[in-house]
């Protein structure tokens, strides 16, 4: 049979045709999509059903011109029906898992107790899969952590708050004074000392993230040296390639803000659209033209193995050890690491709707639809972006994202465009009764 042969069964009726994805295959909903091109199906509805689960794919799922169904017979991918009546639904995930059992208990030079390493090349993986973390280009494409499908906080001093919100906390202030242009007098020697021996570590990679000037305006920079002074005062140098600066300029005007000093918890969210001029109420990390820190600017330090001390957070060394500290002591939950860059990638396509699915973890953004008419994501959970990537970023007209959970972002929930200022035509697309959160 042909169900024998592909990750799929094939199940006919009058007026739509099913594909049904088999699990344990990750490639399953490439060789459905390829069945599809090869004319199985053509002039009627298809539908793709996916098992609930997991389904870790290899690469980015793609869709293009190719793929492109009609108005009469749209393409349908979802989660089986018997599933969702269930309340089960598939996740299609651009990470790996990284087993409980490939956790074993490791002493870290903080001290803490209860942390955990898992050695990421032994699953499979290798330099080029840890993304930015790997090639020093922190913050854009990097391999994070997910933990209960919740992402986890790369180490980081000051840790948050311990109330209930996890509010933020920095360090700065009226400790720091600027004495060049890339040099900061950092009057707290229990903490220089302390990142001093981070610099130090294993990997000798540190970063600040803050706001060097501007309240709305945050962003990462790489430490070069750190000088003691005298008993209390430590010399910060950032790299020469490395500084605080405006977004990049793009077409039509940007306005950006970041919300990294309201929002508790570790990752800001907050829903971007963008129609042709962009208005982005979200941080954009990209670095610009460099803006001189001041006296008074607030930051913290990460990425480093010394500042792993409290529970949720984690780091990776430049051998692929994934060092955890899981919250309750142990690691009881799934963990996944974000591999592709993408979980879905799309352009040119037309008459597409998703539909009960969760689609999650990828080193940029989670779903990247481009130039495309009738794409709808419909009763779906988009989550756990990396970099600067919105969870879906979408472009088109006539395209449809409604009652959707999207969550866990790098940088935006959902960012839309489409139109034609100079025609002024509409894209018609519409974002409606979704959940947006951090």
């Amino acid at each position: 049979m042909l169900s024998l042969l592909h990750p799929c069964a094939f199940a006919p009726t009058v007026s739509s045709f099913t594909l049904k994805v088999k699990p344990g295959n990750p490639h399953g909903l490439e060789m459905a999509r390829d069945a599809m091109r090869a004319g199985v199906g053509a002039g009627l509805k298809r539908e793709v059903h996916l098992p609930a689960g997991f389904h870790f794919i290899r690469r980015p799922f793609e869709l293009d011109e190719r793929d492109s169904a009609t108005v009469d017979a749209p393409i349908i991918y979802t989660t089986a029906p018997e599933d969702v009546a269930l309340g089960k639904y598939a996740q299609v995930s651009g990470g790996i898992a990284v087993p409980a059992a490939a956790f074993k208990p490791v002493d870290v030079p903080s001290g803490a107790t209860g942390v955990f390493v898992a050695d990421l090349f032994a699953l499979g993986l290798n330099t080029s899969s840890l993304g930015g973390l790997g090639s020093g280009q922190y913050p854009r494409a990097k391999l994070e952590l997910f933990y209960d499908s919740e992402p986890q906080l790369l180490a980081r001093d000051p840790n948050l708050g311990t109330d209930s919100l996890r509010t933020w906390q920095w360090a700065g202030y009226e400790a720091v004074k600027i004495s060049a242009n890339r040099s900061l007098v950092f009057d707290d020697a229990e903490r220089g000392a302390m990142w001093q021996q981070a610099l130090h570590g294993a990997d000798g990679a540190l970063w600040l993230h803050g706001y060097w000037k501007f309240d709305w305006r945050d962003g990462f920079v790489r430490v070069e040296s750190i000088e003691e002074l005298n008993s209390s005062l430590y010399n910060i140098t950032l790299t020469a390639d490395s500084h605080p600066g405006y977004p990049p300029v793009v077409s039509g005007w940007t306005k950006t803000c970041s919300l990294n000093h309201l929002l508790p918890a570790s990752r800001p969210t907050v829903l971007c659209l963008c129609v042709r001029a962009v208005l982005c109420l979200c941080g954009v990390l990209h670095r610009g033209p460099n803006i001189r820190p001041q006296d008074g600017c607030r930051f913290y330090a990460l990425n480093a193995l010394r500042l792993l001390d409290a529970p949720g957070e984690y780091y990776v060394s430049n051998d692929g050890k994934l060092y955890f500290y899981p919250p309750g002591g142990a690691v009881v939950a799934d963990a996944v690491v974000s591999v592709q860059d993408h979980v879905m990638l799309m352009s040119g396509v037309a008459h597409h709707t998703f539909r009960d699915l969760v689609l999650s973890t990828s080193q940029q953004e989670t779903v990247l639809v481009s130039s495309s008419v009738n794409v709808s994501f419909i009763n779906c959970t988009i989550s756990n972006s990396g970099g600067t990537g919105a969870c879906l970023t979408i472009s088109g007209s006539n395209n449809t994202v409604s009652r959707s959970a999207i969550s866990g972002c790098g940088g935006a929930g959902i960012s839309v465009s489409g139109g034609d200022e100079k025609l002024l035509q509409s894209g018609n697309n519409t974002v409606a009764n979704n959940s947006i959160s951090n």
